[in-house]
């Protein structure tokens, strides 16, 4: 969030507290700063305001409220925290739809890198020195933390920025690819940076008569989405067997934390086990969201992209 510049704020995550989806009636958003603990009432940061301001629904984007430039200004450094509710009364909410943070900057704390004054590469490769096309990263300070600027490298799989001389956190991402996060670089000079990376196969099932669902799940900004629920449950009721114990619901979370909770696989990466041959109800609360009728395929694995 940049200081003194509007803000959209969305809710990533569509949750009433019955697990179903909010996207009927009002909703609100309690925005507290992290300074001082003082809430927005929609003009102003106040320490006790007696209501939240209103939110609106967008089909796409979900719950969505613009936080004015006022409100940002002469913040740097600071945090704004969010939390979208259906009760415009602090303390009374009985559904929470999703929320999140931003730190404030300043403009050129979001453009320093344009200064910067060595030409850095950074290359990605495999264990075997392929190329790894289209790999997303981001660079932040060592120092403080801040960010610095981000990039895809090109088909070659390299990203070449500007940067000046100190020591860099670089976090990389690529759907169903893993990589060291974050890693350390120490710029000197012009200078080229190799980050290996290693390609994730398709999971197994611990049993033949499943199949294993997998994937990754982004935000409406196309990032990788963190905690974003997974669900799964078969339309009609299904024999009991070894392995269909009951009609109960699956549900799984994406990884919040890479190796967690889904061993050695990046941020927003999922996988959960249903049985072939099975209609299901399959829904992704978080980010785009997908809500869907499918056939479980007679095979070991599939990508949910080939579901949306």
């Amino acid at each position: 969030m940049i200081a003194g510049v509007a803000k959209y704020l969305v809710a990533e995550v569509h949750l009433a507290a019955d697990g179903s989806q909010v996207a009927t009636g009002t909703m609100y958003i309690s925005i507290w700063r992290e300074s001082d603990l003082k809430f927005w009432d929609g003009d102003s940061w106040e320490t006790a305001p007696g209501s939240w301001p209103e939110a609106t629904y967008k089909k796409v984007a979900g719950w969505i409220y613009l936080l004015s430039a006022a409100a940002s200004a002469g913040m740097n450094g600071d945090t704004i925290h969010y939390t979208f509710t259906d009760h415009m009364t602090p303390g009374s909410a009985t559904s929470v739809c999703g929320g999140g943070e931003h730190q404030v900057r300043t403009t050129t704390e979001l453009v320093e890198i344009s200064s910067g004054l060595r030409q850095v590469t950074i290359h990605f490769q495999d264990g075997d020195t392929n190329d790894i096309p289209n790999v997303n990263a981001a660079i932040y300070s060592e120092d403080n933390g801040t960010y610095k600027t981000q990039g895809e490298a090109n088909a070659g799989g390299d990203m070449s920025v500007n940067l000046d001389d100190g020591t860099y956190s670089v976090r990389s991402h690529k759907d169903l690819w893993g990589f060291t996060n974050p890693e350390t670089i120490v710029v000197t000079q012009d200078e080229t940076f190799t980050i290996t990376g290693t390609a994730f196969s398709a999971p197994t099932p611990s049993d033949p008569d499943y199949c294993v669902i997998y994937g990754t799940v982004r935000d409406t900004a196309g990032q990788p989405l963190a905690g974003a629920r997974v669900w799964a449950q078969a339309t009609t009721p299904q024999a009991v067997s070894a392995i269909q114990k009951s009609n109960r619901p699956k549900s799984t979370k994406t990884n919040y934390e890479e190796g967690k909770p889904h061993a050695g696989k990046p941020v927003g990466y999922f996988k959960i086990e249903l049985t072939k041959l099975t209609e299901v109800r399959f829904k992704i609360a978080g980010g785009t969201n997908l809500d869907v009728v499918r056939t479980v395929p007679n095979a070991a694995n599939q990508d949910v992209a080939d579901w949306e």
